[in-house]
């Protein structure tokens, strides 16, 4: 396998450095800390479709919402009742905090 280091850069400069083969879907997802240890997720780079750009994004919800909420977002629902963040969807709204995956 090749694993290959990445890392996900917020908009806000936030960094979550993370590991995988994103060649093979079986490949196990780590996530790196400040020391240079990886922690096993119970991602699987199938899991996002060998995109790491999707990876990032999950990583960065899996933060929870006092990691990746900006304090001034405007909060909403749509007609169905589902929570909007800046009118977009939490999905969407996490995604549009990614600045780069390198």
């Amino acid at each position: 396998m090749a694993v290959k280091t990445y890392t996900a850069t917020t908009t806000r400069g936030d960094t979550i450095t993370f590991t995988g083969d994103f060649s093979q879907a079986s490949s196990p997802i780590s996530i790196v800390d400040e020391d240079g240890n990886e922690h096993a997720t119970q991602w699987q780079v199938a899991d996002f479709c060998h995109d790491p750009e999707r990876c990032a994004v999950q990583l960065v919800a899996d933060g929870g919402c006092d990691y990746w909420l900006s304090p001034d977002a405007e909060i909403t629902e749509d007609e169905d009742g589902e929570e909007l963040f800046d009118g977009m969807t939490e999905d969407d709204y996490i995604a549009s905090l990614i600045k780069s995956v390198d």
